[in-house]
């Protein structure tokens, strides 16, 4: 799969998020999906901590019915985020993805409706 460049940003505070980094874990989870070894079609998926969002973003390609991009509530993270799926996605497809910004702890309401 070819993706564009997922990160646009390195000031100091976003590089000790580690907001910046496609980690392992999401890059084994696109793959799972593309593999069709985890099944996203007509699903809703939540990726809590995305990011740059490659798994959320993959899961939206392959028929994910909704999926929310979520990660700390950063506005240069999370404008990061939007940025890869505008990037990455067609319109069609984009429509069907919430970015949403979310600290641990607080009140998870506006990332589960």
């Amino acid at each position: 799969m070819d993706m564009k460049k997922l990160s646009h940003y390195s000031d100091h505070f976003q590089v000790k998020l580690f907001a910046h980094f496609v980690w392992n874990a999401s890059i084994l989870a696109a793959d799972l999906i593309c593999n069709g070894l985890i099944t996203v079609k007509d699903e809703t998926v939540l990726e809590v901590g995305a990011g740059a969002g490659l798994a959320g973003i993959v899961a939206a390609l392959y028929g994910a019915k909704l999926v929310v991009l979520s990660d700390y509530d950063s506005p240069r993270l999370l404008e990061n985020l939007r940025r890869n799926t505008e990037v990455n996605l067609p319109m069609s497809i984009r429509e069907r993805v919430k970015v949403l910004g979310h600290i641990w702890g607080q009140d998870t309401t506006s990332i589960t409706k």
